[in-house]
């Protein structure tokens, strides 16, 4: 029996499913003077296998000895000792001087190639990704390390980083004039597995923290989903669930939310009927 695993990973034939990162939706589309970073790291666990994506205001683009730290480049940590194929030797060609650009050594192989940073010389003697080859920043007070530009397949061996300040939810991102805004394009629709389908948890406001609807994917069986507002109860049942309703009415100003029918909640009736009406 083929497994049902979850939209970001693939069955394998022994039955368990594991990641798949060619199949992670594409970072958020960020508005013009930002660009995407990593909210949130993907993990090993299918369904939870992709990198979660925010916007951060354009970072200064720094050499690749280097690493953004708010608005300047700073040096990073200098890779291993490089490797080598066909069984050559590193040569010192320069010394570093711990300034981006320069930061550290440089070297050339005797003979043959060197491995791109993050790699080794395989067994069969060829270059492969070694993620504890990969140097990773440490950041000052203050700053937090987020990945700027994930690994992805050999020779991209090592995530891009970079140290920012954060002050918003993984859902949203700082204005220019620091204030927290939800990220565009930051909520995903969600893709549920085959034999189960999407089940609403949880409404989002559009608010900063709170940008996008809670989805879990919940196994088919015969029965029906519950209709729009209702969650299936303890016991069973599909019931009201007043967290399900839209957001109460946004009035303009001057104006006052009033209720004008109270649900019945029996009969799939869940939600009340706003309207406008002037302040008295």
């Amino acid at each position: 029996v083929t497994p049902s695993c979850a939209p970001d990973s693939k069955p394998m034939p022994d039955g368990t499913c594991v990641c798949f990162p060619d199949w992670c939706p594409m970072p958020a589309s960020c508005p013009t003077g930002f660009s995407p970073i990593v909210s949130k790291e993907g993990s090993n666990i299918p369904g939870e296998c992709c990198p979660v994506y925010s916007c951060y205001p354009n970072l200064p683009e720094c050499p690749i000895d280097s690493f953004a730290q708010g608005d300047r480049c700073v040096c990073g940590p200098c890779s291993p000792f490089p490797s080598c194929v066909n069984g050559g030797q590193p040569t010192l060609v320069s010394q570093g001087t711990g300034t981006p650009g320069t930061c550290c050594d440089k070297y050339n192989c005797s003979t043959g190639t060197m491995c791109p940073e993050g790699s080794v010389v395989s067994p069969s003697g060829e270059c492969v990704c070694s993620p504890n080859q990969c140097p990773i920043p440490s950041c000052d007070p203050g700053f937090q390390l987020v990945t700027i530009k994930p690994a992805k397949t050999f020779p991209d061996c090592c995530n891009e980083y970079a140290c920012v300040s954060l002050h918003c939810p993984p859902d949203s991102m700082e204005t220019i004039d620091k204030r927290c805004v939800c990220t565009p394009n930051f909520c995903q629709v969600q893709e549920c597995s085959m034999n189960t389908y999407p089940m609403l948890i949880k409404r989002g406001t559009s608010e900063p923290g709170n940008c996008c609807d809670e989805i879990k994917c919940k196994s088919v069986t015969n029965k029906a989903p519950c209709p729009p507002y209702q969650r299936e109860n303890q016991f069973g049942i599909c019931a009201c669930t007043a967290e399900l309703c839209p957001p109460k009415l946004a009035c303009p100003e001057g104006m006052v939310t009033v209720i004008t029918r109270v649900p019945t909640m029996r009969d799939g009736d869940c939600c009340p009927d706003y309207t406008c009406s002037p302040l008295l």
